[in-house]
């Protein structure tokens, strides 16, 4: 059936890698980096991942989502932590839905060794030079600096932001493409698992220190241990660049994250032994060159971690392509173009809900008047389950076309905001009638939830 090469063994690389090789194909990954298997640091940052139904459901396709569920630790709402010490629960969704936190070097520890087993080649150390787009012929260089050429049936470039193959693509006429950086950048800090349990925090959530123009975030470890995420802008008070002191990053600390200082063994060697990650959103058309090469994953369309949907969009992609693989192989460039006419308008949806989702935790989270809408939110979906879900619901636990999931949320934000406009709406909802009440009011606005 042909040779196919993949560029990238990152999660997207590899479980692309899968559905192929299940299709019949040969299939070849080249990575530029080092086997996340067998080195103590990895060159990609150490990161936890937040796994929802697309995802996993993709991982279900290939066989994975049990063991990763299992490498997991389910996350069922978030935590607020007020400057005061006060803590908020926020559900995510129903009581039985919950994210699943995950490192990436795990998750893709379990996508590297199931490629192997479905006989998937992975050859580490050796990326991609160039790809010779009039014959498909793809330019290889390994660590010794040896170099040779190979000609696949086609490539799919996985390889990241910074994708080698879409800088090929981008040498050609009538490519468009445009990259936005983020004005924060984040870091990781570890807890162990022992400082952990000194907190008696609850396990299966997410830990949130919104400030407005900077948060920290946690993440949980099966371990018992916490990745902590921080979040700050790279100019400006507080930032990566005004803190360049130890006395500086306690005190920013004691002010806003008081009680996950004392948990956090040596700091300021954590903080200051690492650059802080940038975060992008890139867009870019086409996706393809004829019938030999295809962008897939961040290399097509990188987004902002923050509604933890970068990994998710990149593992149903896969699924995804691989449905159009079935329906249009072996005429490869029909394939390309049909899966770009689909999941590119559904990319660029994601892309900006993850920047307004990014202000929403840091500045809004706090907010009474966001807290209240969110509160209605959840109560009309437990009143009509089947008619009426939040927006990060329809994103988290289901497999909703994004364009889809936004259609019905303008259409129910306008219930949300004539019950902002019922005086003392607060105050009713602590009423004990206040079920009965709101159904009432669906039904004499003829709400179409």
């Amino acid at each position: 059936m042909g040779s196919l090469i993949i560029i990238g063994a990152g999660l997207v690389g590899t479980a692309l890698s899968i559905y192929l090789t299940k299709r019949g194909y040969r299939v070849t990954v080249y990575e530029r980096s080092e086997d996340v298997r067998t080195t103590l640091k990895s060159t990609r940052p150490s990161v936890n991942l937040t796994l929802c139904e697309r995802g996993l459901r993709s991982l279900d396709r290939i066989g994975l989502r049990q063991i990763v569920e299992r490498s997991s630790v389910p996350a069922y709402g978030r935590f607020i932590h007020h400057k005061n010490g006060e803590m908020v629960y926020q559900p995510y969704g129903r009581e039985e839905q919950a994210l699943y936190s995950i490192s990436r070097n795990e998750l893709n520890t379990i996508l590297l060794n199931a490629a192997e087993e479905h006989g998937v080649r992975i050859v580490f150390s050796t990326g991609c030079l160039d790809i010779d787009l009039s014959t498909g012929e793809v330019r290889l260089e390994d660590a010794a600096g040896h170099s040779w050429g190979e000609t696949p049936t086609c490539t799919f470039a996985a390889d990241g932001c910074f994708s080698t193959v879409r800088s090929r693509l981008q040498r050609k006429e009538r490519f468009d493409y445009s990259q936005h950086y983020s004005t924060q950048g984040y870091c990781e800090l570890h807890v162990p698992p022992d400082a952990s349990r000194l907190s008696a925090w609850p396990r299966n959530g997410l830990h949130l220190w919104p400030r407005s123009e900077h948060m920290l975030i946690t993440f949980p470890n099966r371990d018992g241990s916490l990745t902590c995420s921080l979040h700050l802008p790279f100019e400006g008070q507080p930032s990566y660049e005004s803190l360049s002191s130890e006395s500086d990053l306690i005190e920013l600390f004691k002010t806003d994250f008081s009680n996950l200082l004392p948990l956090i063994p040596n700091l300021s060697t954590q903080f200051f032994e690492q650059r802080p990650n940038t975060m992008l959103t890139i867009r870019c058309s086409p996706w393809s060159f004829e019938d030999k090469v295809l962008l897939i994953g961040d290399s097509a369309h990188a987004i902002l971690p923050s509604y933890g949907q970068g990994a998710n969009v990149g593992l149903e992609d896969c699924a995804i392509l691989d449905e159009i693989v079935g329906r249009y192989a072996p005429d490869w460039k029909r394939a390309f173009i049909a899966f770009e006419q689909l999941r590119k308008p559904e990319t660029e949806i994601i892309a900006d809900l993850c920047y307004e989702h990014f202000v929403e935790l840091q500045k809004f989270t706090l907010d009474p008047t966001f807290r209240l809408r969110r509160r209605l939110e959840r109560i009309l979906h437990e009143l009509f389950p089947g008619e009426f879900a939040t927006l990060y619901s329809m994103i988290t636990f289901t497999s909703m076309p994004f364009s889809e999931a936004l259609r019905k949320d303008r259409e129910q934000q306008k219930i949300i905001d004539k019950l902002m406009r019922y005086p003392n709406i607060a105050d009713r909802l602590e009423q004990k009638d206040s079920q009965l009440w709101l159904e009432k009011f669906a039904v004499l606005h003829q709400a179409k939830i």
